[in-house]
């Protein structure tokens, strides 16, 4: 399928989009594990679906959308037209992501992604990577955080090329990218031409590990030796141990320590091996098809018999041309490169780096990182136990006497001096050094010194009788900081102060932000150890406790929000949604134990209890208005009468009453007339349906009213229809009323009401029938009652 250009709105990237561009040229894709992967390709100036190459529109190509990021616009030697287009994967629109500030301790890496992603149209995969981590990420873009989480948990990512079902693309997090599905790359069947490359720098075999705070493996317990190295099995394969340090800052444990030393240590001590293969991808040829497919991550066996190659190996970068498949390229190598690709572009032969939690604490041992890489620098320039000048590696002065006040020595090499006083084992101890990057010693002396940033460790003293806080001059601006008897006040441009710290008005002390923010972990009214306070938790939580029990709680860490109401502590009810048969209601819910929940004015309510009962109260005049129909599941049970309001046109609205029996019943009536004697009454089949059948049990029941000299009886009694014969077969007209039990209310005859242990006992005596039959309209003449007037 030739590339399709889709426009930057669209969101299905189905079908032939805006344009097909079938005149693409030399289109290549490009993917490197853990890094880039980006698409380019050449179109004729002159095609006319150059209008629809857009920046930030989408092309498609082989099941993977590529944002266009730029154009080069060219002619070619022959004065062709054309232009370059060169996108990058969906996955880079994350660019587009920031990060302001994320502090996650002891979090998962599903928890991390899920967090960094939020807001995006992008969905996080990372179940599969184990593990908690402290991960601090400030003022970088998404795929900057995510940088960070694949350096963190050692795991690699990949990205869905078009979106799921849901509308968005997913982001996998794995252990390891890739499978060995046993392909093979050989010469003479698809391997083109290969190179080899082999870099034994940065190779360790002797290495001092390093846990916070400096901390050692002298006492893990498998360090069975008891020293503060470990030796890798390949150490006798150089003339020298090749030393190196590597600082794990948040181990705290020896164990721990010396297990993640040795894991380390095994991707460092062997040199790192890179193929680089031009090659045929002959899954595009028809007899092979999938077969021989790779991916990115995939372990291959490359063979090269005339070379003495016979490897299995990592695609580590793959460069393909879908529509020039002998064009293809892959690197192969025996170790994974980083998102950018620090270890080996931006580190040196010893991986030293600038040792910092994620926390922002300083190692102790930073110092001692340096020293050790400067005294493996001068150990690899020169020997150095005699004065010497050798071509190309330096000058060593020393004063071998230690009862020499000058005891001591000094190194001048390329780009590079060190300075010892002292002597360990025989050798000197440098540690004091200077080269193109800086100087680094334990004590540097001078009168002052002037920088542009100075940072300075944890353990900083001050001389006896040296006051520090005279080291910031009071009353004095700082870039908009200004530090006074009263505190930190931050000021914006016109000069307004917009944060104060300290004595922020007469008397009162605290931090106040003007038309500004506060950001916090958690955010709490009250002293210290208070048991009554306000706080805004870490969850996404608003509590407010009183005397160390919980009363009000509102929490938005769900897909929904919610307020959970307490009584000494027990929660009763909670304010939040519900959601019957896919209808969606804000809604108050009783919670366990209790399950009730009661809305009152103080003289009136509605109480809801667990068993389904709603109980409605008020005074002798309260009246329960409802302006819409109302549908009662398990029947209406009431105290008074069930009236119906009528409206007349003289008298106004009035009461009508409804005619109640010991049985629930449901009745038809009508008129009919006698032909000769006799007359059949069909019943409405409908009617019927709603009560129980004509049995000895539930028998139907007609009443007769002859409206003339008529002697009447009911003959006869069917399942659909009664017959009513007249004595002396005379013909005449008659009313005829029929009842019956209602379906479902057999051998039910004046039944309880609600439980009735629930009503105290003296539950009469707060029901004043006189005044409820007054109320209701059960006393006096019925017309001078007032109804309250009912709208509809």
């Amino acid at each position: 399928m030739y590339p399709v250009v889709y426009d930057r709105f669209d969101e299905q990237y189905k079908g032939m989009g805006l344009a097909v561009l079938e005149n693409a040229q030399d289109v290549r894709v490009y993917e490197k594990l853990n890094g880039e992967h980006t698409l380019e390709m050449v179109l004729p100036r002159n095609d006319p679906k150059w209008e629809y190459i857009q920046t930030d529109n989408f092309i498609k190509v082989d099941g993977n959308l590529y944002i266009i990021r730029a154009t080069e616009e060219q002619r070619d030697s022959n004065g062709k037209l054309l232009s370059n287009i060169q996108c990058e994967h969906i996955f880079y629109e994350l660019l587009d992501g920031y990060i302001q500030h994320k502090e996650l301790i002891n979090t998962t890496a599903q928890m991390t992604l899920v967090d960094f992603l939020t807001g995006t149209r992008f969905t996080a995969n990372a179940v599969s990577v184990q593990g908690n981590r402290d991960l601090e990420v400030e003022d970088v873009t998404v795929v900057a955080g995510i940088n960070e989480m694949l350096k963190e948990w050692a795991c690699e990512m990949k990205c869905a090329g078009l979106p799921g079902a849901d509308g968005k693309f997913l982001v996998t997090l794995l252990p390891e990218r890739g499978r060995n599905n046993g392909v093979q790359i050989r010469y003479r069947k698809n391997l083109k031409s290969i190179k080899k490359t082999t870099d034994a720098r940065g190779v360790v075999t002797r290495l001092y590990p390093y846990g916070k705070d400096g901390l050692g493996i002298e006492g893990a317990t498998q360090n069975k030796s008891g020293l503060s190295y470990i030796d890798s099995p390949r150490i006798n394969d150089y003339r020298i141990p090749k030393k190196g340090s590597h600082t794990f800052n948040d181990i705290e444990d020896p164990d721990e320590l010396y297990k993640a030393a040795l894991e380390h240590l095994a991707t460092v001590d062997t040199p790192r091996i890179t193929y680089e293969v031009d090659m045929l991808e002959l899954k595009a040829l028809a007899e092979y098809g999938d077969i021989e497919g790779i991916q990115l991550g995939d372990t291959v066996r490359v063979i090269d018999e005339e070379l003495g190659i016979d490897v299995f190996a990592r695609v580590v970068e793959y460069e393909r041309h879908p529509f020039d498949p002998w064009r293809s390229r892959v690197v192969l190598a025996n170790f994974r490169p980083g998102l950018t690709d620090f270890l080996s572009e931006l580190q040196d032969a010893k991986d030293i780096i600038k040792n910092i939690t994620h926390r922002g604490k300083v190692n102790a041992y930073w110092l001692d990182g340096l020293i050790q890489y400067y005294s493996d620098k001068i150990r690899d320039s020169s020997e150095f136990a005699h004065a010497e000048i050798r071509d190309g590696k330096g000058i060593l002065l020393q004063n071998a006497n230690p009862e020499s006040p000058s005891f001591g020595a000094m190194y001048i090499g390329p780009g590079i001096f060190a300075i010892a006083n002292e002597r360990v084992n025989g050798e000197w101890n440098w540690r004091t050094f200077g080269t193109g990057e800086g100087f680094t010693a334990d004590l540097i002396s001078a009168g002052r010194i002037r920088s542009e940033f100075i940072q300075i460790g944890p353990d900083t003293e001050f001389a006896e009788g040296y006051d520090p806080g005279n080291s910031v001059k009071q009353g004095v601006s700082y870039n908009r900081v200004f530090i006074d008897k009263n505190g930190l006040r931050v000021l914006d441009p016109s000069g307004i102060a917009r944060l104060i710290l300290g004595e922020y008005t007469k008397g009162k002390y605290g931090v106040k932000a003007v038309d500004g923010e506060l950001y916090g972990t958690m955010i709490r009214t009250g002293s210290e150890g208070s048991k009554t306070y306000i706080s805004l938790e870490p969850t996404n939580e608003l509590k407010m406790v009183k005397d160390g029990k919980i009363v009000v709680e509102i929490n938005a860490f769900q897909s929904d929000s919610s307020i959970f109401l307490y009584k000494d502590g027990q929660q009763l009810a909670s304010l939040g949604s519900y959601s019957k048969n896919g209808e969606l209601f804000g809604a108050l819910r009783g919670t366990a134990p209790t399950r009730k929940i009661a809305l009152s004015t103080g003289f009136s309510g509605i109480f809801v209890r667990d068993n389904g009962d709603m109980e409605f109260t008020g005074n002798t005049n309260t009246r329960h208005v409802f302006e819409k129909k109302i549908f009662a599941t398990n029947g209406i049970e009431s105290f008074g009468a069930k009236n119906a309001v009528v409206i007349t046109e003289n008298y106004g609205q009035r009461l009508l009453y409804s005619y109640e029996m010991p049985e629930s019943k449901f009745g038809d009536e009508g008129v009919a007339e006698l032909k000769d004697g006799i007359c059949r009454i069909d019943l409405d089949p409908i009617f019927l349906e709603t009560m129980e059948p004509n049995t000895k049990e539930t028998p139907f029941i007609v009443h007769l009213t002859p409206y003339d000299w008529l002697n009447l009886r009911v003959k006869e009694i069917g399942d659909t229809y009664f017959v009513v014969e007249e004595k002396e077969g005379l013909s005449g007209r008659f009313a005829w009323q029929l009842n019956g039990i209602r379906k479902g209310f057999t051998n039910i005859r004046i039944n309880t009401t609600f439980d009735e242990s629930e009503l105290d006992d003296t539950w009469e005596d707060e029901v004043d029938l006189a005044s409820l039959e007054e109320a209701l309209g059960l006393t006096g003449d019925v017309r001078d009652l007032e109804v309250e007037e009912i709208t509809e």
